[in-house]
């Protein structure tokens, strides 16, 4: 026992030599850590006399241990050269320091300030007067416990260590006495904080140096104060020195109650049961062993008894005794509603509303059934009553439920109110119309119409049969139509497909280029025969006027010289002349608009018939082309807002530089100022688009108010809303109508204003589009990369309305300008040629060069040859796909518009024609598409002379929400489209409106201009 009490006499003796539990100091701290600047001063701070070998030059100034292990801490490293932080927390250890270079193995320091900013967690550091740096630490003390009650600082030993708050930074060093200029008096500190005083005379210099001796003599003084209070606490603390004695013998309790011995002296354990006191004298009482509170009611033992908690939620009394609060008394619910006592604020429950009303069941509302369940048929009106709802009866014309009336929203909506409606003109009468007549069954009632096709006469004369013949008296061929342009009031003929005239007389058209085979004797022009029977040419060009069309006529020109190898194969050249100076161009001198430049091409911008390689102005605009911003975009103002060098006319981005022009997806949008945000899927994009909304693709603006004609309730800003504006795109506020018939004077027979007449007109309802026209158009190769085949070559002829591509190609698209919503897209296609069996077909709602609808039509079964990225097979057969391309124009794009089916994330196969036949050479076809996007209606109808061999039926999809409209070709050449028709409509045929259901009957109205489509 003797060497165990004297090795721990040993450990006390040595960590008290090295730090000691400071309780004044711990005091201070204990309040010193709750404020935001806290400083640590300590004065002469010498080495130690005998380093251990643990220590090895660390030398800890000061240490203040907090709860669960968290240290901080402040000391020197004098074989380094440093001052340390070291911050334990949680277990993990972080040293933060900073140099000090005075600081050596046996020097003294004379002063060290530390500054710790406990809201930024940060610390400064002033040794010998010296500002030496500062540095983050990971926590400041105050948020290293929640309890600073616990709190211990221990310092080491003979070492002055004060702590201050509420003061500055200078006026500490100045307490230290740092060294100042005699001019200025500045004290050394941190940057910028100068403390500065002045004295000049000798009895201030002795006075100051009189202050420092009586400095260093209370630091002494101090020092040997703190040295004997260490020591008497190393005395108090050491268990071996204490003498062994028991403060609880004898024990001083009360007789039966334990004592134990503490710090303080004899603690006494609680008075036995049936007593209440301090354990040390107890007298008889009850206690909380003797349960005195109520049920759930917590009890507390004190010296002076036992003390009994609030009564449990729910009930009322002194906690003794507990009563129930009775909260239903009165009730407190809705009337009608049951009421419950509960133990929990506010002590009662609600039970639910009654039927017909909603809410918590203290508080009921009526529940309107009409609105939230409509329950009525929406041709009848709902009543909402408190409780319930009454549904009146079916309309007149209806026929169903007589009325409804119920209570409740699961009532309304398990018993729905129907009407149907009566079909008057099912009656086995005709409605009461003439026979031979039409009879229109709207809802709830129905109207007598003109008599059907084939029948000529009214309501009140009757419907009588003759072949040909209009409802207007007008009498047809037999093999054509009854139609009624918009805008005439009157029926005019149109010849039906597979034949040509002027619809009064009609004959063969093999060819389906709108000309008869033979002369038809009549005088319309189109009565003339066909100049080439056999090959689609619906511009009759006939260069050498010799009736037989250019493009079946070997010699063209009539110069003696075929076609191939002509080098001007329209113009007569017997020599063959082509002096171009730098070499033949193979244009012969009298087609060449540029004779002496070589331009094999021929382009020619502005038509004047001056080829653009020597034309000094391409665009006819009056700029000289190297002075022209827009060479090939007539701009007369050469107005450039981005200053990018290309004027607005031509720049696909106007308001952002871009002078590359780049537009990768061939939007007609740049790619510096392409969002691809279109919300409405009509291919504007939204910050582009007049009617965000709403599908516009045309962007017509009536008004040019910025908002487009779909989305502006007064299109022509003349202040009448459009549905009651007798001229809606046309300003006319008088609203002048002479004639009474329901359109104004101003818009007569031009509605949109574009001085073509409406009976004309492709577009009545669009100024921008009047005719079909591919003149000028776009190219987009949809496999760029590629080194498979050569681009298309396209050839325009009639004024824009037939294409020719002479290439054996790769996949590429001839895209016309014009934008379209709802339209009607027809024309003939024809490969001349018996070369090869690929691809032929045209496209629409062409948005980008990822975003298109196309019908295809393949000749026979075939393998791509070209296996990467996948192995791609097409099938004969007519195709419908819409591309939704997420790579673009590149390999994956070209394989998946080869195969026939689907490609995930590339091309949807809508349709295809299950007869799996190809395409004959030499033989003409006739297609005729609707597409209605604001319904998603695509329907397609095929002819092989006047016989259809293909319906679609009718295929919706709603993707993509109108477009460009253009041709399409792959890997085949001598594709001819020819008398290429398009037309804006968004009204459907009476044949197709008819099989549409009732929602989306209600969104089209049914197309009169046009006859029942062939085959519906």
């Amino acid at each position: 026992m003797r060497t165990s009490a004297g090795l721990l006499l040993l450990v006390v003796a040595t960590a008290s030599a090295s730090a000691t539990f400071d309780k004044a100091l711990t005091t201070s701290l204990k309040s010193g850590f709750r404020q935001d600047d806290i400083f640590f001063t300590f004065r002469d701070v010498a080495a130690r006399r005998r380093a251990t070998a643990v220590s090895d030059g660390h030398q800890v100034l000061l240490s203040a241990a907090f709860p669960s292990h968290n240290r901080f801490s402040v000391a020197l490293d004098r074989a380094n050269g440093r001052v340390n932080i070291d911050v334990t927390l949680h277990g993990d250890t972080s040293v933060k320091s900073v140099a000090a270079p005075t600081i050596k193995p046996h020097s003294k320091v004379r002063s060290l300030l530390l500054q710790i900013n406990q809201r930024a967690s940060q610390a400064g550091v002033y040794v010998d007067c010296k500002f030496l740096g500062s540095f983050d630490l990971p926590a400041a003390p105050r948020n290293m416990t929640e309890n600073l009650e616990d709190l211990r600082v221990y310092r080491e030993r003979h070492l002055d260590v004060s702590v201050d708050w509420e003061t500055t930074v200078l006026r500490l060093l100045e307490k230290l006495g740092c060294p100042t200029d005699e001019e200025t008096g500045s004290v050394q500190a941190q940057a910028n904080e100068v403390y500065t005083y002045r004295r000049g005379t000798l009895l201030v210099k002795t006075l100051t140096e009189l202050i420092e001796t009586i400095k260093e003599l209370q630091v002494e003084i101090q020092t040997q104060r703190e040295e004997t209070i260490l020591l008497r606490d190393a005395i108090l603390n050491c268990e071996a020195c204490k003498p062994d004695n028991d403060p609880c013998s004898p024990n001083p309790c009360f007789p039966g109650v334990a004592c134990t011995p503490g710090p303080e002296g004899p603690r006494c354990d609680s008075c036995p049961r049936g007593y209440i006191g301090d354990g040390r004298d107890c007298v008889p009482g009850v206690t909380c062993a003797d349960r005195p509170c109520a049920r759930g009611v917590r009890c507390y033992d004190t010296s002076d008894g036992y003390r009994c908690g609030p009564c449990p939620p729910g009930q009322t009394g002194d906690g003794e005794i507990c009563n129930p609060i009775s909260a239903c008394d009165p009730n407190p619910c809705f009337p009608g509603v049951q009421c419950s006592n509960t133990n929990i604020d506010p002590y009662f429950r609600c039970g639910p509303c009654p039927p017909g009303f909603t809410g918590n069941g203290s508080t009921c509302r009526d529940m309107d059934e009409c609105d939230l369940a409509m329950p009525c048929d929406q041709r009848v009106r709902c009543t909402n009553m408190q409780p319930g709802f009454r549904c009146d009866p079916c309309p007149a014309g209806f026929t169903g439920s007589p009325g409804l009336q119920g209570i409740g929203l699961q009532f309304a909506q398990q018993n729905r109110q129907t009407c149907y409606d009566i079909n008057e003109c099912n009656d086995q009468n005709n409605g009461g119309c003439v026979a031979h007549s039409q009879c229109h069954n709207t809802e709830g009632s129905y109207y007598c119409g003109d008599c059907i096709d084939g029948f000529v006469g009214n309501q009140t004369m009757g419907c009588h049969n003759r072949p040909g013949l209009c409802p207007d008296g007008r009498q047809c061929h037999v093999n054509a139509d009854c139609i009624k342009p918009f805008g005439l009031n009157s029926y005019v003929c149109k010849c039906k497909v597979g034949w040509a005239g002027d619809g009064e007389s009609c004959g063969p058209d093999r060819d389906l280029d709108g000309w008869p085979d033979f002369d038809l004797g009549c005088d319309d022009p189109r009565c003339r025969q066909d100049n080439c029977v056999q090959t689609p040419n619906s511009g009759q060009e006939d260069s050498d006027g010799d009736r037989i069309g250019d493009a079946c006529d070997d010699d063209a020109d009539n110069d003696g010289i075929l076609n191939s190898p002509d080098n001007c194969p329209l113009i007569s050249n017997p020599d063959q002349k082509d002096t171009d100076p730098s070499g033949p161009d193979k244009q012969g001198d009298a087609c060449d608009n540029c004779p002496t430049i070589p331009n094999l091409e021929q382009e020619d911008n502005d038509k004047d018939g001056i080829g653009d390689a020597c034309d000094p102005d391409i665009d006819n605009d009056g700029v000289p082309n190297r002075q022209d911003n827009c060479p090939k975009t007539p701009n007369p103002n050469q107005k450039d807002t981005d200053r990018d060098g290309l004027g607005d006319a031509c720049d696909n981005c106007p308001d952002v530089r871009n002078p590359s022009q780049d537009d990768i997806d061939k939007d007609l949008i740049g790619d510096a100022c392409d969002t691809d945000v279109d919300r409405d899927r009509d291919g504007i994009q939204d910050d582009m688009d007049n009617c965000v909304d709403t599908p516009n693709s045309d962007q017509h603006d009536a008004d040019n108010d910025g908002k487009g004609d779909q989305c502006d309730p007064d299109a022509d800003n003349d202040g009448i809303p459009n549905e009651v504006d007798n001229c809606w795109l046309i300003y006319n506020p008088d609203q002048k109508d002479s004639d009474s018939d329901g359109r104004g004077d101003a818009c007569l027979d031009d509605q949109d204003g574009d001085d073509f007449l409406d009976f004309q007109d492709n577009c009545p309802n669009n100024s921008r589009i009047y005719a079909t026209d591919f003149r000028t158009y776009q190219t987009v190769v949809l496999d760029p990369e590629g080194d498979a085949q050569i681009d298309p070559n396209w050839v325009i002829y009639n004024k824009g309305a037939e294409i020719v591509q002479t290439m054996n190609s790769d996949p590429g698209l001839a895209v016309g300008y014009h934008m379209f919503g709802g339209v009607d897209f027809e024309g003939t296609f024809f490969v001349d040629t018996e070369i090869d069996d690929d691809y032929v077909g045209f496209i629409f709602s062409y948005q980008d060069n990822s975003r298109f609808y196309t019908v295809m039509w393949k000749k026979n079964t075939q393998t791509y040859w070209q296996a990467t990225p996948f192995r791609a097979v097409a099938e004969p057969g007519i195709q419908l796909k819409r591309v939704s391309s997420d790579t673009g124009p590149g390999q994956m794009m070209r394989n998946s518009l080869w195969h026939t089916g689907d490609t995930e994330d590339q091309v949807k196969l809508l349709w295809k024609d299950p007869r799996n036949v190809g395409w004959k050479e030499k033989t003409a076809y006739r297609w005729l598409l609707l597409h209605r996007p604001k319904i998603g209606l695509i329907r397609l109808r095929i002819f092989e002379g006047e016989n259809m061999v293909a319906d679609s039926g009718n295929i919706f999809d709603n993707e993509l929400q109108g477009g460009r409209l253009g041709v399409f070709c792959f890997s085949q050449e001598m594709i001819i489209w020819s008398d290429l028709v398009y037309r804006c409509n968004d009204h459907v045929p009476e044949a197709i409106y008819n099989q549409l259901p009732p929602r989306l009957q209600r969104q089209v109205e049914i197309d009169v201009s046009r006859p029942v489509p062939n085959g519906l």
